[in-house]
C-alpha cells in the first residue's frame, strides 16, 4: 500500500436486488486504502446469467473481480414464500437455487482467474419473522459458504458473519424495497461495502506473519512484578483474547511475547495458571527483559528470520506503542483498548489478521519453526558444512505441480522475496488456468530431513520457446536455502530441456531490494552467460551444464548461518498504511461511524444558484436538507428541479425512504417523479399528513388552537406563516 493511488482491476457486481447504493461505501474504502478502481453493476437479479454467460458484463473483463450479493428469497416465487415453516415448495426451491449458485460460481471461477467474492444478505421482514425458516436459511448459507471456499479464487461470507462483524440495528428498508427493490438501509449498504472492501483487501495485501504481545494488562489484568502469579486476574475477556491469538496460531501466524518482566515469572504464569488459554507451546519466541521493546522486536525478527514489516505488536501502554512506532516503523503497533468490553471488537477489526485462505502449510508453521530451532542447534554442533548436510539426511522431491499443490505454489509466488528470480506474482486462479491450458509447466519442490518435513518449499514455472526452456520464475523458501535444494531444481530443469531437445535453459533475473540470494545463486553457475534483455539480465545456461548442476560444499568450511528470510535493511511502510489500519481497528468498527465518515468526506457542490429560494415550512426544510445531503449540495432551494441537480431514480427512492423515517409519510413513485421540487414534494407530504387525520382528530385539533393568538399558533408551528 502506498500514499499514491494504485490502479486495480475493475469490480463487477451482480446481485439479486438493487445493489447500487453499495458503490459509495466501496469508493470510500478504495480512497482510504489508496486504491483506484471502477465499480460496475450487472442488470438487476441476473446472477446466474452473468456468471454463466462468458459475454455478460460480469464476465467480459477477465481481470475484473466478481462480487456476488445474494438474498436467497429473491429467487423464490410468491407461492413458494406463502405460508410458514419448511414447506416442500420452499425447501426444494431454496436447495435447487443454491446448488445452481455453486455450479455457476464453479463454472465462472474455472473460466477466469479473477477472484470471486460471494456475500449472503439477510432475509426481508416477512421471512425474517419466521424462526424456523430463518434458522434453515442460516444452515444452508453456512453449508454453501463452506463449499464455495473450497473453490480456488472464491471468498464467501454468510449473512450471520456479516451481522457479527458489522451489526446493524435497522438493516431493512421496506419502502425502498417496494419502490425500487432496494431492500436495505444506508447503514446496511455501508456494512456490506466495508465487508466487500475488506475481502478484496486480503487479495492484495499479505497477512501478518508474527503477532507480538505484551503481558501485563494485555494477556491478564494486573502487574506480575507487583501482584505475583496468583494475584493476576485472567478474566473471560482475557481468556477470549488468548483464544483468539491461539486461533491465529492455528492459521499459521507466529505468536511471540515481549514484556518488561522477569522471564522465569512470565513462563511460570504460562505453565502454572490453569486458567491461561495461551501456553508456552503456542509461542514461537519471546523477549522478556527490561530492554526497549523496539530493540526486542528487532531481536525477534532476527531470530525468526522475518522482516519487521510482517509484525503486529499489541500493548496496553500508549508509551510503549509510540516507542515501537518511532523505532520500528515497519511493524504495525496497536494499543489495546482500555475498556475490556471493546477488546473483542478491536481484535476482529485488525485487517492484517485476515487471510484469504488457510492452507495445511500455514497450520504447521509454528511446528516448522520449532523444528528449525532443532536444526539450528544441530548446525552449531556440526564441525563442518559437509558433515552438517550429511547429518541432515535430506530428501528432495521434485515433481510436476499437482492440482492440490497449486494453492500453496501460488502462495509461495506471492510471498517469496529472497530467492525469487523474477518476482512474478500470480493468483491461485491465474496459476491454475495457465497450468491447465499448458501455457506453463511447473515443478513443486518438497523437502524433508531427520528433523521432519519442510513441506512444499520451492517451485519452478517454465515453458519451451524456440530452442530454449524459458524459466518464468524460480523460487525457494528461505528455510530450504543453503542445502543444495536449489541446485537439484536447476538440474531437473536441465534434464527437462534435454528431454525436449532444447539447447539452453534461460532464467531471467529481475532485481529487487530483497532477491540478492537468487542473484548470487545464478552467478555461481559456472558457464552461465549473462545477456541484457528488456531491462533485466537473463542467465543462459547450456542444457547439459544445467543438468549437471550439483552442490559441492567446502569440506572444511564451517556450517553457514541460515539464510535470512528478509533483507537486512528495515523498510518502513508508507505512513498511511499503518495509520489507516490503526484507524480501522480503533475507530472504524461500527457501520454508523463508517457512514458518518463517508458523509463527512463527501465533496460538497455549491448551491445551484447564488441565492436559492429558502424553504418556508418545516416540511420543506426537512426535504431540502435530505435532498442536499443525497445530492452533495451545500443547499437545495425550494424551487430547484431535483433532476437538474443530478437526481435519478435511486436518489429519489433514498429520499422517499428518508422522508418516511423523519416525517412518517410514504411517498409513491408517481409523486416522486411528478413533483421533482422541494416545494411540490413538501406539498404532497403535507397533503398525505392531512389525509391521515380523521374528522374527530381534526375537530380536537381545532378545539386546541381556537383560542390561541396568531403569535402562539406561529410558535406552535415552528415559526411558519
Amino acid at each position: 500500500m502506498s500514499d499514491v493511488h494504485e490502479s486495480e482491476a475493475a469490480i463487477a457486481i451482480a446481485a439479486t436486488f438493487t445493489a447500487e447504493p453499495v458503490e459509495e461505501p466501496l469508493q470510500f474504502w478504495f480512497e482510504k486504502l489508496a486504491r483506484r478502481t471502477e465499480v460496475r453493476f450487472a442488470p438487476f437479479n441476473q446472477v446466474f446469467q452473468q456468471l454463466l454467460d462468458p459475454t455478460s458484463p460480469l464476465s467480459r473483463d477477465p481481470r475484473a473481480r466478481r462480487v456476488i450479493a445474494v438474498r436467497i428469497e429473491d429467487w423464490l416465487r410468491a407461492d413458494q414464500l406463502d405460508g410458514a415453516g419448511l414447506t416442500t415448495a420452499f425447501v426444494e426451491s431454496v436447495e435447487r437455487n443454491l446448488r445452481e449458485l455453486v455450479t455457476a460460481i464453479e463454472t465462472s471461477a474455472a473460466r477466469t482467474p479473477a477472484p470471486h467474492v460471494v456475500c449472503f444478505c439477510p432475509p426481508g421482514a416477512t421471512l425474517g419473522r419466521d424462526v424456523e425458516r430463518t434458522a434453515y436459511l442460516a444452515e444452508q448459507e453456512h453449508a454453501v459458504v463452506a463449499k464455495l471456499e473450497g473453490i480456488a479464487g472464491v471468498l464467501a461470507c454468510s449473512s450471520a458473519t456479516l451481522a457479527e462483524l458489522y451489526p446493524i440495528t435497522e438493516a431493512l428498508d421496506p419502502l425502498a424495497e417496494e419502490l425500487g427493490r432496494i431492500p436495505y438501509t444506508r447503514a446496511f449498504f455501508t456494512a456490506l461495502g466495508t465487508l466487500i472492501a475488506r475481502k478484496l483487501h486480503t487479495l492484495t495485501q499479505p497477512p501478518c506473519k508474527v503477532i507480538v504481545l505484551d503481558c501485563d494488562n494485555t494477556l491478564w489484568r494486573g502487574v506480575l512484578g507487583e501482584d505475583g502469579i496468583e494475584g493476576l486476574v485472567i478474566s473471560p475477556v482475557h481468556q477470549a483474547l488468548q483464544a483468539f491469538m491461539v486461533e491465529r496460531s492455528r492459521e499459521g501466524v507466529l505468536l511471540c511475547l515481549c514484556s518488561k518482566n522477569a522471564e522465569g515469572d512470565v513462563l511460570d504464569v504460562l505453565d502454572r495458571r490453569s486458567d491461561m488459554v495461551l501456553r508456552r507451546e503456542h509461542l514461537a519466541g519471546w523477549r522478556i527483559n527490561w530492554q526497549p521493546k523496539s530493540q526486542n522486536l528487532r531481536a525477534l525478527a532476527a531470530e525468526l528470520n522475518l522482516g519487521l514489516d510482517s509484525f503486529v505488536f499489541i500493548d496496553d501502554s500508549a508509551i510503549e506503542v509510540a516507542e515501537v512506532t518511532a523505532n520500528c516503523p515497519e511493524a504495525l503497533a496497536l494499543r489495546l483498548p482500555e475498556r475490556e468490553d471493546e477488546i473483542a471488537s478491536f481484535l476482529r477489526h485488525i485487517w492484517s489478521f485476515d487471510r484469504a485462505r488457510v492452507l495445511d502449510a500455514d497450520r504447521q508453521r509454528t511446528e516448522l519453526y520449532r523444528r528449525e530451532r532443532e536444526r539450528e542447534q544441530f548446525r552449531k554442533q556440526a564441525p563442518t558444512l559437509a558433515e552438517f548436510l550429511a547429518g541432515l539426511e535430506l530428501e528432495i522431491d521434485i515433481a510436476p505441480i499437482a492440482s492440490a499443490q497449486v494453492a500453496r505454489v501460488a502462495q509461495l509466488v506471492q510471498r517469496t522475496n529472497q530467492f525469487n528470480t523474477s518476482t512474478l506474482r500470480t493468483t491461485d486462479g491465474e496459476l491454475r488456468e495457465r497450468l491447465a491450458t499448458n501455457a506453463l509447466d511447473g515443478f513443486a519442490v518438497s523437502v524433508s530431513d531427520r528433523f521432519g518435513d519442510y513441506g512444499l518449499v520451492g517451485a519452478a514455472l517454465f515453458a519451451g520457446e524456440g530452442t530454449a526452456l524459458k524459466v518464468k520464475t524460480l523460487l525457494m523458501s528461505c528455510r530450504a536455502l543453503g542445502r543444495g535444494v536449489e541446485h537439484h531444481l536447476l538440474a531437473r530443469l536441465g534434464q527437462v530441456a534435454r528431454e525436449r531437445s532444447l539447447s539452453v535453459v534461460e532464467v531471467p533475473f529481475v532485481p529487487t531490494a530483497k532477491n540478492q540470494p537468487a542473484h548470487d545463486f545464478l552467478r555461481s553457475i559456472t558457464g552461465a552467460e549473462q545477456i541484457a534483455r528488456d531491462g533485466h539480465v537473463v542467465f543462459v545456461i547450456p542444457a547439459e551444464l544445467a543438468a549437471q548442476t550439483a552442490y559441492r560444499p567446502d569440506e572444511t568450511a564451517a556450517p553457514a548461518q541460515p539464510a535470512p528470510r528478509e533483507t537486512v535493511e528495515h523498510r518502513a511502510a508508507p505512513p498511511s498504511f499503518h495509520a489507516q489500519l490503526r484507524e480501522i481497528a480503533e475507530n472504524l468498527r461500527d457501520p454508523a461511524a463508517i457512514l458518518q465518515q463517508i458523509l463527512d468526506s463527501r465533496v460538497v457542490i455549491p448551491a445551484a444558484s447564488d441565492q436559492p429560494v429558502v424553504p418556508l415550512t418545516s416540511t420543506e426544510r426537512t426535504i431540502a436538507k435530505i435532498a442536499a445531503e443525497l445530492l452533495n449540495r451545500e443547499a437545495v432551494g425550494r424551487d430547484d428541479d431535483l433532476f437538474a441537480l443530478g437526481a435519478h431514480s435511486l436518489i429519489l427512492i433514498q429520499l422517499a425512504s428518508r422522508v418516511e423515517d423523519e416525517l412518517d409519510v410514504a411517498l409513491t413513485m408517481r409523486e416522486l417523479f411528478k413533483e421533482p421540487t422541494v416545494a411540490r414534494l413538501a406539498a404532497a407530504v403535507d397533503a398525505l399528513i392531512i389525509g391521515q387525520v380523521d374528522a374527530s382528530e381534526l375537530e380536537s385539533l381545532l378545539d386546541e388552537v381556537r383560542d390561541l393568538s396568531p403569535e402562539q399558533i406561529r410558535a406552535l408551528l415552528g415559526g411558519e406563516e
